[in-house]
C-alpha cells in the first residue's frame, strides 16, 4: 500500500478501567481507540497494549482487549513505556519506523512513551483525538510538549486513511465501515 508511514506499529498506552472512570469524555476516547485498533487489524499494522500497574489500577478495558486479544500486552511500572525492555525487542521485531499512539493519560504516560520513542529516533504520531487527561488543560499541555519534542500531532481518521493510502484496494470497503 502506498503510504507516508513506513513500517508502523501503533501502541495504546494504559485504558484501564480505573484510570478512565475520571477521564473527560471518556466514552468518545474508547470509541476513537476501537476504531484505530480496529483499522490497525485490518490494515495489518502490528499493535500493542501496554498497563500501568494492573494491580492497583485493573486490567485494560476489556472491550479493547477483546478487539487484539492475541496483541501482546506490555505491564510496566514506569510511566514511559519505551524503556521497557520486552516492548522494545517487540518493536525491533516489527521493523517499526513510524509509531501511533493512542491512551491515558496524555501528560504522563502517553507523553513519556511518545517522547522517548522520539528521542531514540522513530517518527512517533500521537492520535490527539484519540488520549485523554483527567483535565482538558492537562491534555492540551502533554500535546503541546509532545509536539515540542517531535511528537507529530494527528488524529485518528487521517492516521488511518494515511495507513490505507489508496481506495482502489479489496479491504477499502471494510476501512470505510471503520473510520464512518
Amino acid at each position: 500500500m502506498n503510504t507516508f508511514l513506513a513500517s508502523p506499529c501503533l501502541v495504546v498506552v494504559d485504558v484501564q478501567q480505573r484510570l478512565l472512570t475520571a477521564m473527560e469524555d471518556a466514552q468518545s476516547l474508547v470509541d476513537r481507540c476501537a476504531r484505530v485498533i480496529r483499522g490497525a487489524k485490518l490494515l495489518n499494522i502490528p499493535l500493542c497494549f501496554f498497563d500501568q500497574n494492573p494491580h492497583g489500577l485493573g486490567p485494560v478495558l476489556p472491550e479493547l482487549r477483546f478487539l487484539a486479544s492475541e496483541a501482546p500486552l506490555f505491564t510496566k511500572q514506569h510511566f514511559g513505556g519505551h524503556r521497557h525492555g520486552f516492548f522494545r525487542n517487540w518493536l525491533a521485531e516489527n521493523h517499526a519506523g513510524d509509531i501511533l499512539i493512542c491512551g491515558i493519560e496524555a501528560h504522563v504516560c502517553v507523553a513519556q512513551t511518545a517522547m522517548g520513542l522520539a528521542g531514540d529516533g522513530f517518527r512517533v504520531h500521537v492520535a490527539m483525538d484519540a488520549v485523554a487527561s483527567r483535565k482538558s488543560a492537562d491534555k492540551e499541555a502533554g500535546l503541546l510538549r509532545m509536539q515540542a519534542f517531535g511528537v507529530f500531532p494527528a488524529c485518528v481518521e487521517g492516521l488511518l486513511f494515511e495507513a490505507m493510502g489508496r481506495a482502489d484496494v479489496p479491504e477499502f470497503k471494510d476501512f470505510l465501515e471503520i473510520v464512518k
